[in-house]
């Protein structure tokens, strides 16, 4: 799993973790957090915990909203995958 936000010109690593079942917490890390000390907890600039049906989907809504308002200029993450068509569904086919 990787994504970026970009603030104020410095790249932030953004760290997606799973709670329970569908829950999320998705966390915008300051820039360097990682190279400093590794075994130092670091605060979050940014924390949001929110239900989704995957890491990408959670990352791609905190991201976006966060670009939306301003708070940050920029972002990479995986794309959302498609979700998977359900067994049985099946496209019905015209009668004359």
């Amino acid at each position: 799993m990787q994504a970026t936000a970009t603030i104020q010109g410095a790249v932030c690593e953004v760290r997606v973790t799973r709670d329970l079942a569908d829950n999320y917490a998705v966390e915008v890390l300051p820039a360097g957090a990682r190279r400093r000390l590794p075994n130092v907890r670091v605060a979050s600039l940014y924390l949001y915990k929110l239900t989704a049906e995957n890491w990408q989907a959670a990352a791609w809504a905190v991201l976006e909203e966060l670009k939306k308002t301003g708070k940050i200029q920029a972002f990479e993450c995986e794309p959302v995958p498609p979700k998977p068509v359900k067994a049985g569904a099946a496209v019905a086919e015209k009668s004359d």
